[in-house]
């Protein structure tokens, strides 16, 4: 009989206890469980997902053009830092807003996503790429990702030498009203500390690296030590001069009034 009390983790094959379970979608009983190697948690089966996303962008995603503003604005400091002036991948784009966003700053960047219609960026899709792309950003990416470690195992193919990713990090002690686990939309089922993402990092033998919201899977070390403190300064100082669409908080009160 199938123990339900725990399962493999999807990462790193160690035993997941169950933690705790919620409804998903007001409807789906799931029970969520957490790695006692590598702290990833994962849920239960994922049949509900096609519900999920009858909704190509979720009605609870309020904060899509902040986000995406924000994360163009980070790329462009970190991108400068490194000197990479390369062809670069969005994988799983949305609408292709980034990509959009970032080439209209100067950086040769491409669209992938499996799902979705590049709708801001046509005729810069991955079949386009005529080299490797040397820095791969998966942006609010990782938590929709049912096998996570066979998505990064695709990218490496492309021999990146940095995959950029965005990712709330699970708090000290996960509990059922983390503001993350998103029950009332279905769509987050993976969720990660820096241990998963440094077991990452040894598993696809790079090294892993964290600037603000930014957690980087790199090959080697992509900066000296110096240069990394002033990429973490850079950081924050890009949310304090970002402009006014950056500072307000219009999509935090639409995002409390949907799901009241």
């Amino acid at each position: 009989m199938l123990n339900m009390q725990e399962v493999n983790c999807k990462i790193c094959a160690s035993k997941s206890n169950f933690i705790f379970d919620l409804v998903v979608l007001n409807q789906h009983s799931v029970k969520y469980f957490q790695c006692c190697n590598c702290d990833f948690v994962q849920t239960s089966g994922v049949h509900w997902l096609d519900q999920a996303y009858s909704q190509k962008i979720s009605e609870f995603d309020t904060g899509i053009a902040r986000r995406n503003l924000r994360v163009a604005l980070q790329l462009n400091i970190l991108l400068k830092h490194l000197k990479n002036r390369g062809q670069f991948l969005d994988w799983a784009g949305g609408t292709g807003l980034l990509v959009r966003l970032m080439r209209d700053m100067g950086y040769d960047f491409y669209f992938y996503d499996k799902y979705e219609r590049n709708v801001f960026a046509p005729g810069f899709d991955v079949i386009n790429l005529k080299e490797r792309p040397q820095v791969v950003s998966l942006i609010e990416v990782m938590e929709h990702l049912e096998n996570p470690k066979e998505t990064l195992s695709q990218i490496i193919k492309f021999s990146p030498d940095l995959i950029v990713m965005t990712q709330e990090l699970l708090p000290e002690a996960i509990t059922t009203d983390w503001w993350y686990l998103a029950p009332f939309a279905g769509q987050h089922i993976s969720f990660y500390s820096e241990k998963t993402f440094r077991y990452l990092a040894e598993l696809f033998e790079m090294s892993y690296f964290r600037i603000g919201d930014f957690h980087l899977l790199s090959r080697g070390r992509p900066f000296s030590r110096s240069r990394y403190f002033a990429l973490k300064i850079a950081f924050r100082l890009s949310l304090v001069f970002g402009g006014n669409l950056l500072k307000g908080n219009g999509f935090q009160v639409d995002f409390n009034n949907r799901v009241r």
